[in-house]
């Protein structure tokens, strides 16, 4: 009984919040209604990608000191990737028509490696897979200080060893400087940051390549501290099961083409403990976090229900969102459906490809999952707060296998994002 209740106290902290998005295909625009109290429009280019920066105007109805209406401001784009010296192209790998593992779009992640106070870019490639002889390389760009970035991929160490989907950051071993990890297709890779601008393959080393339970298919991967020891544990989602024996077209309304998700197994992700010492141990199943059928694309750690310990949200193509609550004994319990989360708001499953996670100065959290351009989103609140008004905001953004990070302030949106080139 008392389990039960626990359970149900946790399903009653997150309340849905409506997001309406526009239903015809290939229409790039997001509608967002937030409780009647700001639109945020949010657009998505299917172009060759870019650097840029934007601002996206605030609330419906906002009023300076005498009263008269403020006008939101248009939105403006800028493109810099050229001015910047950004140079990446992305090389999907495919021959012909391409599969599923070759559809998915490169994962890109932001971070201050060198400790200069710049923020540094990360994107990752894919491979030829099919001995064409073609080469291809993850890149690191270095923030000059000036709005140019250089190329230190190969003087960094970091070129990737595998047909990269995703990465992160995090300082796993405490030194001040952000390690990077990269999710593959086949074996992950781990570099350790040396602090002078060079990494080091740490993957044998830490046990964290991510085969363990059999998957290939590596897609979003967070670090945490979920046990609270002072040391980033790290989560490494995984998607279906693209092996040798499995299928790699379909046929869909009498046309060849690349397998939907349904065509595949699910795979299990995989929990990693810190053990302090440089290396990992998989806690997946003693933690409760082995779910065979998970088709992971992208994953967020917050603590929803301000109990001071994180937990653990994962976006799923085609099968529930998984909510894995943190039960403060190096155990979670997953409870996406008893939140309501689990589900698009009419029951059916989402293909759930990138998630947001907010929390504002109320410490309420702020989970929003986006599918495909036919699928509604899904906003939800957790109901837990101080009383205080609402915004600022600071929000992660997981996008299937890359992350960045976008502030709002006040209902003003500002956002920095990078994307990358494919060919």
């Amino acid at each position: 009984m008392g389990q039960q209740s626990a359970k149900m106290r946790h399903a009653e902290t997150l309340k849905p919040i409506e997001i309406r998005q526009v239903p015809q295909r290939g229409d790039t625009r997001f509608a967002s209604k937030l409780r009647g109290r700001s639109t945020l429009l949010v657009l998505v280019f299917a172009v060759p990608g870019f650097v840029m920066t934007a601002t996206f105007a605030g609330p419906r109805s906002r009023r300076n000191l005498d009263g008269q209406a403020i006008q939101p401001t248009l939105t403006q784009f800028t493109n810099v990737t050229a001015r910047a010296g950004i140079k990446f192209v992305h090389f999907r790998g495919n021959e012909g028509i391409p599969i599923n593992r070759e559809i998915f779009g490169p994962g890109v992640c932001v971070a201050d490696f060198n400790g200069d106070g710049y923020p540094d870019i990360y994107f990752v490639n894919g491979r030829d897979l099919y001995n064409r002889g073609i080469a291809a390389r993850n890149a690191l760009y270095q923030n000059n200080g000036d709005g140019t970035f250089q190329d230190v991929t190969q003087t960094a160490g970091v070129p990737g060893t595998g047909y990269g989907l995703g990465c992160v950051w995090g300082d796993y071993d405490n030194d001040g400087f952000p390690d990077l990890y990269v999710t593959q297709y086949g074996r992950n890779v781990l570099y350790h940051n040396n602090g002078n601008g060079t990494f080091t393959d740490a993957t044998d080393k830490a046990g964290v390549a991510g085969l363990e339970f059999g998957a290939q298919f590596h897609s979003g991967a967070t670090f945490f501290d979920y046990d609270r020891d002072g040391r980033l544990d790290l989560y490494v989602g995984s998607y279906v099961a693209l092996g040798s024996d499995a299928p790699r077209y379909c046929t869909v309304s009498g046309v060849k083409t690349s397998c939907p998700p349904s065509a595949y197994k699910g795979t299990p992700a995989i929990l990693y403990h810190n053990n302090g010492d440089g290396t990992f141990t998989n806690v997946t199943r003693a933690a409760g976090i082995y779910q065979p059928h998970g088709k992971n694309l992208a994953v967020g750690a917050a603590d929803y229900d301000n109990d001071g310990w994180p937990d653990l949200f994962v976006a799923n193509d085609g099968v529930n969102a998984y909510l894995y609550h943190n039960e403060h004994n190096g155990t979670f319990d997953e409870i996406g459906l008893l939140t309501g989360m689990a589900l698009a708001s009419r029951g059916n499953v989402m293909a759930a490809m990138c998630i947001w996670i907010c929390s504002s100065r109320t410490s309420r959290t702020t989970l929003i999952t986006f599918g495909t351009t036919m699928e509604r989103a899904r906003l939800m609140r957790s109901a837990i707060g101080r009383g205080l008004p609402d915004p600022p905001v600071e929000c992660l953004v997981s996008a299937a296998a890359s992350s960045i990070t976008i502030t709002m302030v006040g209902w003003t949106y500002s956002l920095r994002m990078a994307m990358s080139i494919q060919k």
